[in-house]
């Protein structure tokens, strides 16, 4: 590229000469396509700075946490396009409109960076969403500005082994318990494990054990403590209850433990990656063996982070 142009920052100041301009700034550029296909002569260039791509991508995380909901897609109304989704304990529509947005995960990643541009009608029944978007004002909708959606495998499992120097387990899927089939899933970097300690799994059980949010309703309270107890109001709060938890490593699973797994699909049945791995579970599942989707579909994919990540 050559350049024989203006260049400006983004807040429209002229900049003085590429000497203004660093690794790591974005630049949008103005010029016409000549006969050689990898060569363009700029007539202006926008340049955005490290610290303000920096800075924009901390405002967007910080509204997709104030703003952003995740749930499962539990029903799909193709006539008013709309779609309703299940976070924690509460169910909410959410609305679209001609503004809106939508990607869709990649099959093997759930990172937005991987995300590719979708459509309405990729949504599916079970998938896993996230939305971007003011509530209604009476709490039960969500008017979309954004959506992300994906297909994700979300189960309880046993672990079979443990290989940390691979950076693999074995589990066996609670909900077939007559297959002798293993999955092996691989942790990496970007995966999510925390471990419940034992209130909190207490707490959990108690919460989700049958018949335990219509007695909420009934009381006004939920089971185990005041109004929600810091679970109530938005469905990401269980996912910023998990955020919060230390860490936890592939190096303190053992075999027999039991654990809720949120993976890739893969191009393999047998073989998935870990988005995230929540241990200490067994109270919960004991107490409410059909609670994981509900658990692990109220927390966020990558962690809680924002799309700007």
């Amino acid at each position: 590229m050559t350049i024989d142009a203006v260049i400006f920052d983004l807040d429209g100041t002229l900049l003085d000469t590429l000497g203004d301009i660093a690794a790591g700034d974005r630049a949008v550029v103005v010029g016409p396509q000549g006969t050689d296909p990898k060569a363009l002569t700029a007539t202006a260039v926008l340049v955005m700075s490290k610290s303000d791509v920096a800075s924009l991508q901390q405002k967007d995380v910080d509204d997709w946490k104030k703003r952003g909901t995740t749930g499962n897609v539990t029903a799909i109304d193709a006539a008013s396009k709309s779609v309703t989704i299940k976070a924690g304990s509460r169910t909410f529509k959410v609305t679209p409109s001609e503004k809106t947005t939508f990607f869709r995960y990649a099959p093997d990643s759930a990172q937005f960076a991987d995300a590719k541009p979708g459509a309405f009608e990729d949504i599916k029944v079970g998938d896993q969403m996230r939305v971007l978007g003011n509530k209604t004002e009476d709490g039960a909708g969500i008017l979309a500005e954004k959506v992300v959606s994906g297909s994700f495998r979300q189960i309880a499992a046993t672990i079979s082994t443990v290989d940390p120097a691979k950076g693999e387990i074995t589990v066996k899927d609670l909900a077939n318990k007559n297959s002798k089939d293993l999955l092996t899933i691989k942790i990496v970097p970007t995966s999510t494990m925390k471990k419940l300690p034992d209130t909190m799994a207490a707490m959990l059980a108690r919460r989700y054990a049958p018949g335990a949010q219509q007695q909420q309703q009934a009381g006004g309270g939920a089971p185990g403590g005041g109004p929600g107890r810091g679970m109530g109001g938005r469905g990401g709060d269980i996912g910023q209850m998990l955020d919060n938890l230390p860490l936890f490593s592939i190096a303190d699973l053992k075999k027999g433990d039991a654990v809720m797994v949120s993976t890739t699909q893969g191009s393999d049945a047998t073989h998935a990656t870990v988005i995230m791995l929540l241990a200490g579970v067994e109270p919960l599942l004991t107490a409410s063996p059909n609670a994981t989707r509900d658990i692990m579909g109220g927390w966020n994919l990558g962690g809680g982070g924002g799309e700007g990540q």
